[in-house]
């Protein structure tokens, strides 16, 4: 239920610069460590580097002939998540993660996507955030079940998507 007065938050890629954008999304990806909701991995990312920096001088093979960056495996810990320095050369559109989640009734597994899709596709700064499961395997759960699983999880992003979004969002005057 959402009251008639509650303003919805819109999200936008160009709300955040480059280093604080990856933050935004790595803190809402990775905050959820409970049982119920647990990080596992994150799976796949998209970065691009940003034309309008400088790159440091042992990542200038970034900057030349790379349009798109597309990467998939356990990159929570990759060189593009570690090295800090990279961050303001880098656009993050999409970083999708892994989860399980255990219960007394089931144990699930699923992966979520925080994109910015009319970034990845049109290269648009005013591109919407949009949090979607990709996959949801719910051993032992109903389809009621999974439906309520989902509806919980977006809830608990949700929360944790407006703190981050307070915490790393530019500020406007």
């Amino acid at each position: 239920h959402i009251k008639q007065d509650s303003e919805i938050l819109k999200i936008q890629f160009n709300h955040f610069d480059n280093a604080k954008r990856i933050q935004f999304l790595e803190n809402i990806a990775k905050s959820h460590i409970q049982n119920e909701f647990y990080f596992q991995k994150i799976i796949d990312v998209d970065f691009y580097p940003d034309e309008t920096t400088t790159f440091p001088d042992d990542l200038k093979w970034l900057e030349r002939n790379i349009e798109e960056l597309k990467l998939k495996g356990t990159l929570g810990e990759s060189i593009f998540f570690r090295n800090k320095s990279l961050h303001p050369n880098l656009k993050i559109s999409k970083l999708v993660a892994s989860y399980t989640m255990q219960d007394i009734d089931y144990d699930a597994e699923c992966k979520i996507s925080y994109e910015f899709p009319e970034y990845s596709t049109k290269k648009s700064e005013v591109a919407e955030l949009v949090i979607d499961f990709k996959a949801f395997n719910g051993k032992g759960a109903s389809v009621s079940k999974i439906n309520e699983i989902k509806a919980s999880i977006m809830k608990t992003i949700e929360a944790k998507k407006v703190k981050a979004y307070d915490l790393y969002k530019l500020i406007s005057d």
